[in-house]
């Protein structure tokens, strides 16, 4: 009876050995992504805002530089803004928009959520952006506001004075 207790136990033992060897040599490495654009962009990729509502998914991400400001406005890290937009069918139609690098980009608000889906309805949100003030002695940054509007085949950007924005 003990010698059949070692036998399993060692049959048990080898089986575990050859279970464990066989499954370290199936694991590969994984393969390092060495594009740089795209490793900064993933890495610092923020999502700041999205609505999942029909007709359209959209999504907006901020996209900062590294760094700080040193001294002056200029040496600031500027900041991308991405919008997804899509919809929601089986094989939805999709665009990806980039607005112009700015300083301190930062999503205000929705302003309208279309209820239909069509090149003619558009999802619009308020943004806003820091530029440099022309009277920097008094202060670094002065405030640019729009209005961006996206579907999946267009897109528009308008800037707003504060009455209009305030809508």
């Amino acid at each position: 009876m003990m010698k059949n207790n070692k036998i399993v136990f060692i049959n048990i033992f080898i089986l575990l050995f050859v279970f464990f060897l066989c499954k370290a040599t199936i694991a590969q490495e994984l393969r390092e992504e060495t594009n740089k654009e795209i490793t900064h962009l993933l890495t610092n990729l923020k999502l700041i805002s999205n609505i999942h509502t029909l007709p359209l998914s959209i999504q907006i991400y901020k996209v900062s530089e590294n760094g700080e400001c040193d001294g002056t406005p200029e040496t600031c890290p500027k900041r991308s803004i991405y919008i997804v937009v899509s919809t929601f069918d089986e094989d939805p139609d999709t665009k990806v928009y980039k607005l112009p690098q700015g300083y301190g980009w930062e999503f205000e608000k929705w302003k309208n959520i279309p209820k239909d889906e069509g090149p003619e309805y558009f999802a619009v949100f308020l943004i806003k952006k820091r530029i440099i003030s022309e009277e920097k002695n008094s202060r670094w940054w002065d405030e640019v506001k729009y209005e961006i509007g996206v579907n999946p085949w267009a897109s528009y950007v308008k800037e707003v004075n504060i009455l209009e924005y305030t809508k």
